[in-house]
């Protein structure tokens, strides 16, 4: 039996030799006919690159896949777990078909670690060793056929022995390749840059001086939420957000196509990090106006030409670059540190960099859409009368467009295309036309302790993973958890229900009909606390540290101003769960539910203190308590149970009977409530058992067992209802502590939403 330890969970995966041979010719003979259809080696070290960056999308995410059940003759489609562990931390790969494609519905990932490397995957150490390779070279002076030579060798060298592969490479290829699968003496062509080719293949750089140096180059959108919501219209927001993507797409491919696609760490979440070579020597064409700079400054240059792309590109938006020469030496013996120096450049461009500026004079006309710029366009508004328009507005409308929108095309897709509705044009449009209540939701989601992983990244080639695994995995969370929304409403769509505006890296954003809203969130943390759950295996960072995902959802009417309902969800919501991962130890979501714009509070704390705190005067035995009336942040589970409690309430028609039955915990002395609440409990007790409100209390019963079994409740003997004590962190604690809940206020809330 072969194992894998995944590096960042400490889950171990163990496979037969039968499985082993399996992957490897499938991976092959798939690669062998991608370089086959090449007809140079340039294009063939090209392919080979691209092959393993699409490699990515077959593997991640690792522990879960695309379901597709019949449930009363509804589809559902979901994410469900691929694999049961066989022993605790232990996952034993079986002989299931393998993934051609991104959530390639149940099939298995085509796991397969480095031979020479294997702590990381085949793909980390191809990627890693070409693309240090390529800059490497380049920075010594080799020619570009030598180059792409190496490029070729070190993109296929540990399935050499395949003749899939072999038959399709050039001689001098072949020869390194050879080389570095099987050591001995090192091809002619190559022997000039024998030191820093086993330096590289090695990950040893004690025989690397100071030299050679190459460039982390990279270029990051700043203050993103002022660019992307200066305006409050749908097809300027989601305009906004899709040119970001372009942009980064286009350098990338610009990128690509100067010095080869391995080059590239990062094109994801606004941001593009790459290799490129210091040396005077190389320079990039982007649309034949920016042309090569020969000086010794050549990666200053480069700094201001991605900055002015950028800028051609969206007018108005904020952005670093920056260009650290570092050694390579240190690239291979301190990857997290020459990273940190690089991201700490970036920082420095940020407070030293210069927006651009626009004038308006008192006589000119103003953009109709920022109010802000001098308009300088005509464009048809959703009312179809024309309004003047500045640049960047006009640019944002155009991308925006329904028919242009790329993410919620690429979601449709991943789901099986199953999903046969065309996007919202307005917020509006969001809402399935029979609801009576217009509740839009914007949901924030960041990644927590992200951070801590990426400093403790060893390698480029574990950088690389980290990287891919990330974006892959909030695409697919994201898009599993909007399909099993969708799917699970009883609601008729005229239109997708939600609008994705960040969809990678380490975060999420999106707006979304307050009906599916909080089910995404469930559906989302259950996803990724699944793909993160910690084994026993070696971790980068300890056992009792989640790697997951803070969430926070704001769901008020379509009126609410966008600028606050972003600002304030991630500014509040977010933050507060965020800071109760820990305690809790799995991703967690904080929610508001405001059903006018009026309502969204402009203190969170003091309206938490306010609306869910209540307190009691101590008399004779009976001692002053204070009760909490949410036990929000919530995790997956318990919020899973709340929806399933929430939602009979609601078939059953019996919301009228729990708001009165929650109004005197909110409005009353609690003594009083809970005198209440036991006072309904026993009349009803006393009726027929078809009667409504034993009804409504057999559903809060069920919702009892659900907490136990989630975890929230310690036991399923004490009664959660109408007060529980239990111990948990309120916002703002970073330990458990014990505290009383009375949770009907959640209970209630939730149930509003699916109305």
């Amino acid at each position: 039996m072969s194992e894998w330890t995944d590096r960042f969970t400490g889950i171990i995966y163990r496979w037969d030799s039968a499985w082993d041979q399996a992957v490897r010719g499938q991976l092959a003979a798939e690669l062998g006919t991608e370089i086959a259809q090449a007809h140079d080696v340039r294009a063939k070290a090209d392919a080979a690159a691209c092959f393993w960056q699409r490699y990515y999308e077959r593997v991640f995410p690792l522990r879960f896949g695309r379901e597709e059940q019949t449930r009363e003759e509804q589809l559902i489609i979901g994410g469900a777990p691929l694999f049961e562990q066989s022993e605790p931390g232990v996952i034993v790969l079986r002989h299931n078909p393998l993934r051609s494609h991104f959530l390639d519905e149940m099939r298995h990932p085509p796991l397969l670690p480095s031979q020479t490397d294997p702590a990381v995957l085949i793909s980390d150490h191809h990627l890693a060793v070409a693309a240090l390779l390529n800059v490497a070279l380049r920075a010594q002076g080799a020619s570009d056929e030598l180059v792409h030579e190496a490029r070729l060798g070190a993109l296929v060298h540990e399935l050499l022995n395949i003749p899939d592969v072999k038959a399709q490479l050039t001689e001098p290829a072949h020869n390194l390749a050879r080389y570095l699968l099987e050591g001995g003496s090192c091809p002619d062509l190559f022997q000039p840059y024998q030191t820093l080719i086993d330096a590289i293949h090695s990950g040893d750089a004690a025989s690397l001086g100071e030299e050679p140096l190459i460039y982390i180059v990279g270029l990051a959108a700043q203050r993103i939420k002022q660019y992307v919501f200066e305006s409050p219209g749908l097809p300027e927001i989601r305009g906004a957000s899709e040119l970001l993507d372009d942009l980064m797409e286009k350098l990338a491919d610009q990128i690509a196509q100067k010095l080869g696609p391995e080059v590239i760490l990062q094109a994801a979440a606004s941001t593009l990090i790459f290799l490129a070579p210091h040396s005077t020597e190389q320079g990039m064409h982007w649309q034949g106006r920016l042309k090569a700079d020969h000086s010794t400054e050549q990666g200053m240059h480069w700094q201001e030409r991605l900055k002015a792309e950028a800028y051609r590109k969206t007018h108005i938006a904020f952005f670093a670059a920056a260009v650290q020469p570092t050694p390579l030496a240190q690239l291979l013996n301190d990857y997290s540190g020459a990273m940190s120096t690089f991201l700490q450049a970036i920082e420095r461009d940020r407070y030293h960099a210069e927006q651009p500026a626009f004038e308006t004079l008192p006589f000119e006309l103003r953009c109709a859409f920022c109010k802000t710029r001098p308009a300088e366009h005509y464009v048809y508004a959703p009312d179809g009368e024309m309004e003047p328009a500045c640049p960047a507005c006009n640019e944002k409308r155009q991308t925006g467009r329904a028919e242009r929108v790329k993410k919620a095309h690429q979601i449709k897709q991943w789901l099986g295309n199953k999903l046969n509705l065309s996007v919202a044009p307005s917020l509006n449009a969001l809402v399935p036309a029979t609801r009576e209540h217009k509740l839009i939701a914007f949901i924030y989601g960041d990644g927590s302790n992200f951070g801590q992983i990426v400093r403790k990244l060893r390698s480029l080639a574990h950088g690389l993973q980290w990287t891919h695994r990330a974006r892959l995995l909030v695409q697919a969370a994201t898009a599993l958890a909007l399909g099993k929304g969708i799917s699970e409403s009883e609601a008729n769509f005229q239109h997708l229900p939600f609008e994705v505006l960040v969809m990678g890296g380490d975060d999420f954003a999106l707006f979304a009909w307050g009906g599916i809203a909080l089910r995404f969130c469930q559906h989302f943390l259950e996803l990724t606390d699944l793909e993160f759950q910690k084994g026993n295996g070696e971790a980068f960072i300890p056992k009792d540290t989640p790697i997951c995902f803070g969430v926070g959802c704001l769901i008020s009417d379509e009126k609410a101003p966008v600028h606050r309902t972003v600002h304030f969800t991630e500014s509040e919501l977010m933050k507060s769960a965020k800071k109760l991962v820990k305690p809790r130890g799995r991703g967690v979501v904080d929610f508001l539910v405001a059903p006018t714009a009026e309502q969204i509070p402009a203190d969170m704390e003091v309206y938490r203190k306010t609306h869910y705190r209540r307190h009691t005067v101590s008399h004779e035995a009976i001692p002053a308590l204070t009760v909490s009336l949410s036990l929000r942040p919530l995790t997956a589970t318990e919020l899973d149970a709340l929806l399933q409690c929430a939602q009979q309430i609601v078939r059953q028609n019996y919301l009228g009977n729990l708001q009165r039955l929650t109004e005197p915990f909110v409005n009353q002395p609690l003594l009083a409530a809970m005198l209440h609440y036991f006072y309904q409990q026993t009349r009803v007790d006393r009726r027929d058992e078809h009667d409504q409100r034993t009804t409504l209390f057999t559903v809060l019963n069920q919702l009892q067992r659900a907490l136990f079994e989630s975890g929230a409740t310690p036991n399923s003997a004490q009664p959660l209802l109408p007060v529980s004590e239990l111990a948990r962190a309120l916002t703002g604690e970073t330990a458990n502590q014990k505290h009383w809940f009375a949770p009907l206020w959640d209970l209630l809330e939730i149930a509003k939403t699916l109305r």
